[in-house]
C-alpha cells in the first residue's frame, strides 16, 4: 500500500467562515483595502508561493498575509491578501496571475488581512494506492 507517491494524492482545500464571506466586496474601496485571493499552489510551502505571488503582484512579500500553512507536498487551495491600494496591483490582481506550480484568483476584497481564526475548516483528500482487499479490512 502506498500513500501519498505524488502531489496530487494529497489534496488540502481551505474553507473560510461564514463571518468573513459576509464580508467581502466586490470592489475595493477605503473600507475594503485587501484584496481576497484564492491560492492554488502545488509542490511549494505557503510562504514560497506566496513570495511569487507578491513579485508578480509587485507588492512587499511580508504584505501577503495568510491564514495557515499547507503542505508543500500536496495541491492545495488555500487564501490569501495582499493590500489593493495602488492601480498598478489592482491591474496585476486582476490579470491572470500565475506561475508553473501556484495560481491566484482574485475573488473581492475586505477590510482587513486574512487570519487563522477566518478559516471554518480543511477538507482533505488522501488517494492509497496499492491497497490489498485483505490490507483493507
Amino acid at each position: 500500500m502506498t500513500i501519498r507517491k505524488q502531489p496530487d494524492d494529497f489534496r488540502v482545500r481551505e474553507a473560510l467562515s461564514d463571518e468573513l464571506l459576509a464580508q467581502v466586496a466586490r470592489e475595493p474601496s477605503p473600507a475594503h483595502a485587501h484584496a481576497l485571493l484564492q491560492l492554488d499552489k502545488t509542490s511549494l510551502t505557503t510562504p514560497d508561493a506566496c513570495s511569487m505571488l507578491a513579485r508578480a503582484a509587485n507588492v512587499k512579500s511580508g504584505l501577503v498575509a495568510y491564514a495557515g500553512l499547507k503542505d508543500k507536498h500536496a495541491r492545495t487551495t488555500q487564501h490569501v491578501t495582499i493590500p489593493a491600494d495602488s492601480a498598478d496591483t489592482l491591474a496585476k490582481l486582476q490579470a491572470s496571475l500565475a506561475d508553473r506550480n501556484w495560481s491566484a484568483q482574485l475573488l473581492g476584497f475586505l477590510p482587513r488581512p486574512i487570519q487563522a481564526v477566518d478559516i471554518a475548516r480543511n477538507q482533505f483528500e488522501i488517494v492509497v494506492r496499492d491497497l490489498t482487499h485483505q490490507a483493507s479490512d
